[in-house]
């Protein structure tokens, strides 16, 4: 019998010691805490990366539209003589804003998809005991599911980054 959730691991083994035919069960817990500690830490410390992963992203996005917007800034004085509303001029840098985040998202996936795969194919063929071990997910079953939350998550980077720029530095 396995265990999917070690968390569990000392409710499993009560129950199963409960049962009459059972003599003993033999459960490694400290190894199991030991796991789910470096689960737990792995998890937190992967949250922090993301986080700040984030935070380079959008200040990244909003120094580009800042230059953007200096670069354009006779375009936008001629834009709102002539009686262009400030919406008609901040969209653009959004749209770009918004653009760049899908990039930025999109890029890495592609490139990472078949190098998950082969490092999976690679890990299989040179260590075939390990399928008995971890089982892997194939890169379709990955990437559909992460290709739209980075789309999502890209968007919404793109677009925090393009508003936070053009308030600083966008006077329309």
């Amino acid at each position: 019998m396995t265990i999917r959730d070690l968390s569990q691991l000392d409710a499993t083994v009560q129950v199963l010691s409960d049962y009459d035919d059972v003599d003993y069960v033999r459960a490694p817990e400290q190894v199991a805490q030991t796991i789910t500690i470096i689960k737990h830490a792995v998890n937190l410390g992967g949250a922090a990366i993301v986080l700040l992963l984030i935070g380079v992203a959008s200040m990244i996005i909003a120094n580009t539209i800042k230059i953007t917007v200096f670069n354009r800034r006779k375009e936008i004085s001629i834009m709102k003589y002539v009686g262009a509303t400030d919406w008609f001029i901040r969209w653009p840098f959004i749209i770009e804003g918004i653009l760049i985040g899908i990039i930025g998202a999109l890029l890495p996936l592609i490139l990472s998809w078949p190098v998950y795969s082969q490092a999976v194919r690679m890990l299989y063929t040179s260590f075939p005991m390990i399928r008995n071990i971890v089982t892997f997910r194939l890169g379709i079953d990955v990437f559909s599911v992460l290709i739209p939350i980075c789309l999502f998550a890209g968007t919404g980077i793109g677009v925090i980054g393009s508003v936070t720029s053009m308030r600083k530095y966008l006077k329309v």
